[in-house]
């Protein structure tokens, strides 16, 4: 009945882990500017006649941008960590 205590474990150790890597990644760029901005910026001066033919489906701001990454870090350290423990749990059984 505990076997999915290791699972959560370090599902959970593995979402505080990608939180704090995110959160640290966003702290040490600096820079905000991700790529969709650096594109639109260098689209404008190579061929400032250009217009784009397709538009964003969703309008993200600024304010709600690093909440989101951090959910995806926790996502993926989440997935990240079950997985490892999902694979040590198979390497113990077979030994």
């Amino acid at each position: 009945m505990r076997s999915w205590l290791p699972h959560a474990r370090a599902a959970s150790a593995g979402a505080v882990a990608g939180a704090l890597l995110t959160l640290c990644a966003h702290v040490l760029a600096g820079d905000r500017r991700g790529t969709d901005d650096a594109a639109r910026e260098t689209t404008t001066q190579l061929a400032p006649t250009f217009e784009p033919w397709a538009q964003p489906l969703i309008e993200i701001r600024d304010a709600a941008e690093l909440p989101l990454f951090v959910v995806q870090g926790m996502l993926g350290g989440a997935l990240l960590g079950v997985s490892v423990a999902a694979l040590r749990r198979e390497r113990s059984h077979a030994s």
